[in-house]
This record gives structure tokens, C-alpha cells and sequence, in this order.
């Protein structure tokens, strides 16, 4: 590999470059992770508490 070209790696059905799997990872889990808890409370009746 060049020093020019970047280092890829799968991100859903997208290729992205490595350095950026991390924060785009975080961003997915913080935009759904509120209302995760909420689906949870519901279905298990706040059990798994």
C-alpha cells in the first residue's frame, strides 16, 4: 500500500477509512441508546434493572 492511499474497513454496506469506524461506531450507539433503554424497560417490565 502507498503512503498516499488509506486504510479501509466495512461500516454497514460502506467502505470507510479505518481512522473514522471508531467515531462513526459511537455516533450509531449514542443516536439509538436512549431509546433502547426505553424498548428494554418495556419488555422486560424494568426486570433487567
Amino acid at each position: 500500500m502507498s503512503p498516499t492511499e488509506k486504510r479501509t474497513t466495512h461500516f454497514g454496506y460502506q467502505e470507510v477509512p479505518v481512522d473514522e469506524k471508531a467515531s462513526r461506531v459511537a455516533d450509531v450507539f449514542h443516536s439509538v441508546a436512549a431509546r433502547y433503554d426505553v424498548m428494554n424497560d418495556l419488555m422486560s417490565m424494568g426486570i433487567h434493572r
